[in-house]
């Protein structure tokens, strides 16, 4: 099996604290975000530009362990952001309840992931499902 072959389109999506931004949060480009403070789970990569603003510290970022913590974070209004695909961001933002803290922000780009990734992002949210997510 080819790991490595696109298979599906999902969006990566910018998370902003409401706490923070409560009528809304903008950017049209990724140098945009150079403004924000994001969370960032260690080893992660999202794009060229995200990545490489991220490393040369034009955006500003905080690192942790696990996306669950992030969110939390996230929720507490620590960080202004931080991106997360779709369907995890989704699954996060309602397990952890905090649909009125976290918000999915406009403008959001669209990245094709391999199938190595998908799967990835699979395990991850039936592992949640079926385990459950304890605190």
């Amino acid at each position: 099996m080819d790991f490595t072959t696109f298979v599906v389109s999902d969006r990566s999506m910018v998370w902003y604290s409401t706490k923070n931004f409560p009528k809304s949060f903008s950017w049209d480009k990724f140098k945009d975000l150079t403004r924000y403070k994001f969370g960032v789970v260690r080893g992660e990569k999202f794009n060229k530009e995200v990545d490489h603003l991220i490393s040369s510290a034009q955006i500003k970022s905080e690192t942790v362990t696990d996306e669950v913590q992030n969110f939390k974070r996230l929720a507490l209004g620590r960080i202004d952001a931080l991106v997360k695909n779709e369907k995890v961001g989704w699954a996060l933002v309602h397990e952890l309840n905090i649909s009125s803290l976290v918000k999915p922000a406009p403008n959001q780009p669209t990245r094709t992931l391999p199938n190595i990734v998908l799967a990835s992002i699979l395990f991850n949210i039936c592992y949640f499902i079926i385990v459950g997510m304890k605190f």
